[in-house]
């Protein structure tokens, strides 16, 4: 199994976000689905909650020689407040596994 890692720069503004939620899978960005919201995703294999100010992520127990895509949607709030930015640009990226 393998490890990616990955880093990005924080949002800027007079609107910060509280955390990133980002999405990876092994099927291509348009399998990633934009998350809901009021509708709070727990952290598992394919999706990992991030705090603002952290601006990396490292993901385990990936299959090397295999291609994943990631979105990284910011949001404000939590729980049942949490409010997903979904439009505009949404930083997608993509890695093969060694």
């Amino acid at each position: 199994m393998s490890n990616s890692k990955l880093t990005w720069t924080d949002a800027t503004g007079p609107t910060l976000p509280d955390g990133y939620f980002v999405q990876m899978s092994d099927q291509g960005f348009e399998a990633i689905a934009d998350p809901v919201d009021e509708i709070p995703v727990a952290d598992d294999f394919w999706n990992r909650n991030v705090g603002y100010g952290v601006e990396t992520v490292t993901l385990g127990g990936l299959i090397p020689e295999v291609v994943y895509y990631f979105k990284i949607f910011s949001y404000r709030g939590i729980g049942k407040d949490v409010v997903y930015k979904i439009n505009g640009s949404v930083p997608e990226v993509s890695v093969m596994a060694r």
